[in-house]
């Protein structure tokens, strides 16, 4: 009865790590709006992470719910930023074909030992993948 109920809520409102990242989304925009240095500490903060984008639909819950977090207890972005990502490896490829797969990376990565997890398409925010 219970997995129904879970089930129920899913097809109602999503899953519950997406209704997550849809209110860390709001906090980070309420802190935007709100604030006065919030909007100049995120943009901090997203350069510190090297995104390339400061639109917090395109970061993670987990860089969300940090960032909310480091605001609260009023600075350590630098060392929340290097605790995040000191394990973490980004590689960005530029003039991927817009039709290549994750298959495509995966293959021309071979000799590092990429898995499909690792693979991240950005998408714009209609749902089409970005071209480059």
């Amino acid at each position: 009865e219970a997995k129904d109920l879970q089930d129920a809520f899913v097809r109602a409102h999503g899953t519950i790590e997406a209704l997550n990242k849809e209110a860390l989304v709001g906090e980070v925009k309420r802190i935007h709006r709100t604030t006065d240095d919030g909007r100049a500490k995120w943009e901090h903060w997203c350069q510190l992470l090297r995104s390339g984008n400061r639109d917090p639909i395109h970061h993670s819950a987990e860089s969300l719910r940090n960032f909310a977090q480091v605001y609260k207890q009023n600075g350590g972005y630098e060392e929340e930023v290097e605790r995040m990502c000191h394990d973490n490896r980004i590689l960005r490829l530029r003039g991927v074909p817009f039709n290549a797969a994750v298959s495509d990376v995966l293959e021309f990565l071979a000799d590092y030992n990429v898995q499909v997890q690792d693979v991240t398409f950005m998408m714009k925010d209609d749902g089409v993948k970005a071209s480059g």
